[in-house]
């Protein structure tokens, strides 16, 4: 799918028009929770607790306007030639801090023998 593998990132949320395609509904919430936070809320004044990811599926987008208002459709509405000025990207999810250790949980893999080049701890 042309286009829409651009990651999304928040600050395109004050960068203009801005179509995301969400295709997974397990991260829709996540999504949700970011244009709640940006002060983002549905054109017509539905409530941001509905995401009407159902409607579309795996082929969701939603649209935010210039002016802080959502729209929802699917890849092939905003595919249309009218929609060319529009940042358009994906939502993956929000990145994990799993990668990240606390210093105590540092501490105690060298302790413990540090962690081999695969990724396992050793001990001893």
């Amino acid at each position: 799918m042309v286009g829409w593998d651009t990651p999304f990132d928040e600050s395109m949320l004050s960068r203009g028009e801005v179509i995301i395609y969400c295709p997974d509904g397990d991260v829709v919430e996540e999504l949700f929770e970011i244009l709640r936070d940006h002060g983002i809320t549905w054109y017509g004044e539905e409530s941001m607790r509905y995401t009407f990811w159902d409607d579309q599926g795996s082929d969701t987008c939603y649209r935010v306007t210039r002016s802080g208002e959502l729209k929802r459709g699917n890849t092939e509405c905003y595919s249309d030639a009218m929609y060319d000025d529009h940042i358009k990207c994906q939502f993956y999810g929000i990145e994990s801090a799993d990668s990240e250790i606390s210093d105590s949980d540092f501490e105690t893999i060298i302790s413990a023998g540090g962690v081999d080049k695969g990724g396992v701890t050793r001990v001893g």
